[in-house]
Parts: C-alpha cells; sequence; structure tokens
C-alpha cells in the first residue's frame, strides 16, 4: 500500500476508537479517546511521510552487496 492509502486505514482505525469511547466499559472514555488522538496523529506522521510506512515492505537487494577479496602480497 502506498502512504496515503495507509494513513487513510490509520485514520479509520482511529476514527472507529473515537466513536467507540463511550459505548464500552472496558477502558475510561477519555483514556480511549487520547489513544485515539495518538493513532490518529500516528497516521497523520505516516500520510506525510515523517515515519515510515509500517505496511511497506522492503527486500533486500542481493546485487547491492558487493564482496572484495584481498590477496596478501607474496614476500
Amino acid at each position: 500500500m502506498n502512504e496515503k492509502m495507509t494513513a487513510a486505514v490509520i485514520g479509520v482505525i482511529g476514527a472507529v476508537m473515537t466513536l467507540g469511547a463511550y459505548s464500552q466499559s472496558m477502558v475510561s472514555p477519555s483514556s480511549c479517546i487520547g489513544a485515539a488522538l495518538c493513532v490518529l496523529m500516528y497516521g497523520l506522521l505516516v500520510g506525510e511521510g515523517f515515519t515510515p510506512n509500517p505496511l511497506e515492505t522492503k527486500s533486500i537487494d542481493d546485487s547491492a552487496i558487493t564482496t572484495s577479496v584481498v590477496k596478501p602480497k607474496a614476500n
């Protein structure tokens, strides 16, 4: 996924947490809204490119690895 789509998914998760704050009884509503605010801020940072995309997979390119052999000098 690209950064904007990932940020949108994270934003939807934060919005669901905010809307569900008063309908659950496990955590206080203010704590749930605070956690949702942190999730929304993280989504904003991902969308703007300040934080790496957590859903992007990077593969190691074997051609970027170079090996050099150093032979000792003969006396």
